[in-house]
């Protein structure tokens, strides 16, 4: 568990000069991140072969929705950098209503994904996929945060 924070850690450095200097390479940056998921996710559930190729079928289609939610996400916080000095009230209102629902959504792939994966894991394998997706997703959303300047 050690080399998976460790790892976990380094992908988080890696994202934070692209994410601090809010370059267009983001997505760049997610992607990095992206390739180290795999390794992360097999050394935390450990499927054996013959869950395998069924496990990483779903997985990756979970992980193409999730990436959707955060493509959403890059562009509300390119909107927002965009119009940070003249934000009104209506598009503050309007950013958070999306934020929230991206959120919403993401939890609601979770759980769906969760539950197809009990027909290919275990409940302990199914544990530590949350466990480990909500930590890569907690680095990565604490790398965007601390980019983003509170509103005026």
């Amino acid at each position: 568990m050690r080399k998976l924070v460790l790892v976990i850690t380094l992908a988080a450095l890696a994202a934070t000069p692209v994410l601090a200097q809010q370059e267009p390479s983001m997505e760049l940056t997610r992607a990095v991140i992206q390739a180290e998921r795999r390794a992360i996710v097999e050394a935390a559930v450990k499927p054996a072969p013959e869950q395998a190729e069924k496990f990483w079928k779903i997985y990756w289609e979970y992980r193409g929705q999730v990436s959707a939610l955060g493509d959403r996400m890059v562009a509300l916080i390119e909107e927002y950098a965009t119009s940070e000095a003249s934000l009104t009230d209506r598009q503050a209102e309007r950013m958070v209503a999306e934020s929230l629902a991206i959120q919403r959504e993401a939890a609601e792939l979770k759980e769906r994904y969760s539950r197809k994966l009990k027909d290919v894991l275990q409940p302990k394998q199914i544990v530590r996929w949350v466990q480990v997706e909500n930590k890569m997703d907690a680095v990565i959303n604490y790398e965007i945060s601390v980019s983003i300047p509170l509103a005026e």
